[in-house]
């Protein structure tokens, strides 16, 4: 269907909702072919992607029938020979097709000629399709999973205009799209971020899947067959239990349960996660003797068994690692889960973009703690409700004489202890007095129900470097011997770069971080680090957290942040700038527009989130400045109401942090901004869509999509010029869900 939509776009920005289309497509009785190659032929093993699409079917109450149609190395031309033949005489009213993985890969290892070129493949491809429709046979395009498990191989630099065809024929006839290549490339790098050992994770060589890659395809074509996200926990509990699924089931005493069951919470993980991670990982761990006294005999009459699925190669590992120990492998299993530590992946502290409000665009450098106070208590009662959680103290809280028309480099009276660590200035945070710290204020926010964050420059402070402190950790290491100034930050001189590697430079942020968990800090915005991206103390600051004891959200600051060290941030931080600072000015919003789209090519990692930085509305520089003296004038945000709103939705729609920067209490008298800021639909795009991509940029406009947890979708539509302009849009030309009603969110 053939569904256009209008908008006038005179105000600079418009986000719509449209609502997916109900139910699965696929009914009971109906017929599913699955057209493909030697992927989609071992998918029809017992644990096959294919089976597990039924499997998932039958969850949902739909009993429908396949039609296995995949064979080894074929490739479009081979497909479309069969057609006939292997599918449409069986009548079937839908098709899965995936197809382009040898089109492109036999190009590589069986020589020039060998393989499908792309006016070929797109002539094939559109003969299939052409035929399908002709038949009365709706297709579900399956994008082609990727030829080694590495992005920029250059056979999927090769394969990447094939899925670009794909994406963009199945948008023009209006088919359900499974984007399995965009899965796979997210969930690898998820993957990566949590484990970065170079290995294949979904298939065996690189093409072939694995159970966990057979899983990922089935959830992929299930989504385009419209199964809800909700009932993804549902489906993957029945293919855990599967015959052929490589599970491993084990009986526990109730005491080694009560073990096992405790570590698992307290790494938030089930059990039976639990089980597998301790298992798999203890092979990777030799040096790590097992611990605990596992019984021989496992027939408890209290037993509980412990069912777990592992792909075929950690099948292989655990086998051949308990071979090596000489014990059986249930007891190697359990030897592992009692001698495993929990751990916790930083990604789960921030599942969703995170929230709150920082000091810097109303205070700048000169905050007290009665303005944190009164922030606070503001916040409590008028926007926690609606997500805002953090509360976070920013930059030179730790100057007794700073001042609020530029940082104070003359003359600074900083804030030290014994070990060089900086402590807040008691004559502006007095609570802290007498070695407290930030702890009495950070309590006071917690009592209000808030989460308490503190801002800081990477590196070690130069006093500490000149008074030569002990590094707390490192007997016989000073301050000084750990970093050096040639690579400081260039707009403010008061820290020396930790550098990665000198003895004493890990021990001397697994202290701060110590002290700051003592603290109760929950949220740090480090500075000077983005920008050059400084890695080496990205990673020892991520390393000094993981230690502390206290899940403390990590921010990266300020940007641009390269683009390409996505990786590397989304594996180390929870958010990262995208840009410089972002103040009250139009230019600065086009261009943040500009560089959001750029990111939003990047595959999203929940957990970790590139920032587009505070947000300017509301009442700014009350005793703050902007860098520029000119600028430090006390005022309302000079965007206007639509370029407020565009800014919003920019935000919104991105999925990015959302820090408010101005005067809270100075909302009271700003009812229009405080609307903006809590529109719980604004607010549901931002927190609860997924994937959100740019679908059309130019310097008239911009269009950005994200996926709602409906099924549906969030579209933003910002008019970049002075002009009113209607924008108009075919639902196919973006992907839209068939049928589904637009609704005006603003």
């Amino acid at each position: 269907m053939r569904t256009q939509h209008e908008f006038l776009a005179g105000a600079l920005a418009a986000l719509v909702a449209i609502g997916a289309q109900a139910g699965v497509c696929v009914k009971s009785g109906e017929r599913v072919a699955f057209l493909g190659d030697s992927i989609t032929q071992y998918g029809n093993g017992p644990c096959g992607y294919v089976n597990l699409v039924m499997k998932g079917l039958e969850t949902v109450g739909v009993k429908a029938d396949k039609i296995p149609a995949g064979i080894g190395g074929n490739k479009s031309n081979d497909m479309l020979a069969r057609l006939d033949n292997d599918v449409l005489r069986y009548k079937p009213q839908w098709m899965t097709f995936s197809c382009g993985v040898n089109d492109v890969w036999h190009e590589f290892i069986l020589g020039k000629g060998k393989g499908v070129s792309l006016p070929d493949y797109k002539k094939n491809v559109c003969a299939i399709f052409d035929k399908c429709d002709a038949a009365g046979v709706k297709v579900i395009v399956l994008t082609a999973t990727m030829i080694g498990e590495h992005e920029d191989d250059e056979k999927n630099v090769a394969l990447a205009p094939y899925n670009d065809f794909l994406r963009a024929e199945a948008v023009k006839r209006g088919y359900p799209l499974a984007d399995l290549n965009k899965a796979e490339r997210e969930g690898l790098a998820k993957l990566r971020a949590q484990d970065p050992v170079d290995r294949f994770r979904y298939t065996l060589e690189g093409v072939h899947m694995i159970f966990p890659g057979d899983c990922m395809m089935a959830w992929g074509v299930l989504r385009a067959m419209g199964v809800p996200e909700e009932k993804k926990a549902d489906i993957e509990r029945v293919w855990f239990k599967m015959p052929n699924a490589y599970p491993m089931g084990i009986a526990l005493s109730s005491g080694q349960y009560a073990v096992a069951k405790a570590k698992a919470e307290a790494s938030g993980r089930s059990v039976e996660d639990f089980v597998r991670y301790a298992a798999v990982a203890n092979c990777e761990r030799k040096d790590k003797p097992l611990a605990g006294n596992p019984e021989d005999k496992i027939e408890f009459p209290d037993a509980k068994i412990v069912s777990f699925p592992v792909s075929q190669d950690e099948k292989t590992k655990i086998d051949g690692q308990a071979n090596a120990a000489r014990l059986p492998w249930d007891r190697y299993i359990r030897g592992a889960v009692l001698a495993a530590e929990p751990t916790h992946d930083f990604h789960d502290w921030a599942v969703k973009p995170p929230m709150g409000w920082n000091s810097f665009d109303a205070y700048g450098s000169v905050v007290n703690e009665d303005e944190i106070r009164r922030n606070a208590d503001w916040q409590a009662e008028h926007l926690l409700k609606h997500g805002y959680e953090y509360c976070v103290v920013d930059i030179r809280w730790t100057v007794q004489n700073e001042t609020n028309t530029d940082y104070n480099e003359k003359d600074p009276v900083y804030t030290l202890d014994k070990w060089g660590r900086y402590l807040p200035a008691p004559n502006r945070f007095p609570s802290s007095a007498n070695g407290k710290g930030f702890k009495p204020l950070a309590d006071y926010v917690h009592s209000k129900g808030l989460k308490f964050g503190i801002h800081i420059m990477r590196g070690v402070p130069k006093e500490a470097v000149r008074r030569k402190c002990p590094v707390k950790g490192a007997p016989g290491v000073t301050c000084d011997k750990i970093g050096n100034n040639k690579t400081e930050s260039w707009w403010l001189k008061d820290n020396c770069t930790v550098v990665k590697g000198r003895l004493g430079a890990q021990e001397y942020y697994d202290s701060i971080m110590e002290l700051y968990a003592a603290w109760g800090v929950d949220f740090i915005k480090c500075d000077d680090i983005a920008v050059p991206y400084m890695k080496g103390e990205v990673e020892l600051i991520r390393a000094a957290i993981d230690k502390c004891g206290r899940p403390i959200v990590l921010s990266l600051s300020p940007g641009e942040t390269p683009l390409e060290e996505a990786g590397h941030a989304a594996g180390h931080a929870n958010m990262w700038r995208m840009v410089g600072d972002l103040w009250d000015k139009w230019d600065a919003v086009e261009h943040l527009t500009d560089v959001a789209s750029e990111w939003l090519k990047k595959p999203q990692v929940s957990g970790a989130w590139p920032d587009c930085d505070m947000i300017p509305l509301g009442r700014l520089a009350v005793r703050g400045y902007e860098g520029t003296k000119s600028y430090a004038t006390e005022r309302n945000s000079r965007l206007t109401r639509d370029e407020a709103r565009y800014l919003m939705t920019l935000m919104a729609i991105c999925r990015s942090p959302l820090m408010i920067g101005s005067d809270l209490p100075s909302l009271a008298k700003d009812p229009e901004t405080l609307a903006l800021l809590t529109d719980p639909l604004i607010l549901g795009a931002n927190q609860n869509a997924s994937n959100p991509a740019c679908r059309r940029l130019t310097k008239e406009e911009c269009v950005i999509m994200s996926e709602a947890a409906n099924g549906g979708r969030y579209m933003a539509f910002f008019n970049r010029t002075a002009e009113w302009r209607k924008v108009s849009f075919l639902g196919h030309d973006v992907d839209l869900p068939p049928h589904g009603a637009a609704l005006r969110l603003w």
